[in-house]
């Protein structure tokens, strides 16, 4: 079941792609969602969110005044941290972990603009659970293996190349 009852205000269309497994204990998780002017896509990412979360919030990074609007009219008060200016998605997402209100085991970091759609987030809950790791990250700029996506830039992508593996080096696991 996902948070399809949590959304306030009317005639929003949403997807809901399949992120956890059903049955997944989830209530040792927070996620925390940085969003910048996400305004196309925040409430889909929101409505996937499951059922039985430890804690979730959506940190407004500074949006325009649409975003900021569209965020008040559909989520509740108590999911919803406005930054009065950009902190940038770290900043963001270290504000919103701040700011949870319960405590919990994992915090999940997801984009507003649901670039982890596709990602089984029950899997890497599993995995942290079975190998009793602090840490699991996915690997984004893999999904395209070596190769360079389209819409970055080579300096970017060769500086998420090097953090990959500088995060792999550094936790001593590391999944080309």
């Amino acid at each position: 079941m996902t948070l399809a009852g949590k959304l306030t205000g009317q005639g929003h269309e949403m997807s809901t792609p399949t992120l956890w497994t059903e049955g997944t204990d989830l209530s040792a998780v927070a996620v925390v969602i940085p969003c910048h002017n996400e305004e196309d896509t925040i409430l889909d990412v929101v409505q996937s969110l499951p059922e039985g979360l430890g804690d979730w919030l959506v940190v407004d990074n500074g949006s325009g005044p649409a975003c900021q609007e569209l965020l008040r009219k559909h989520l509740p008060a108590e999911h919803l941290l406005q930054l009065p200016e950009a902190a940038g998605v770290g900043g963001a997402f270290l504000e919103g972990c701040r700011q949870l209100r319960k405590p919990v085991r994992w915090i999940c970091k997801l984009d507003g603009d649901g670039q982890f759609a596709e990602v089984n987030l029950a899997a890497f809950l599993q995995a942290g659970q079975k190998s009793g790791a602090s840490f699991v990250k996915t690997a984004r700029c893999n999904r395209h293996g070596w190769r360079m996506e389209p819409e970055r830039s080579g300096s970017r992508h060769w500086g998420n190349q090097l953090l990959t593996l500088l995060l792999g080096l550094a936790s001593g696991y590391y999944l080309l």
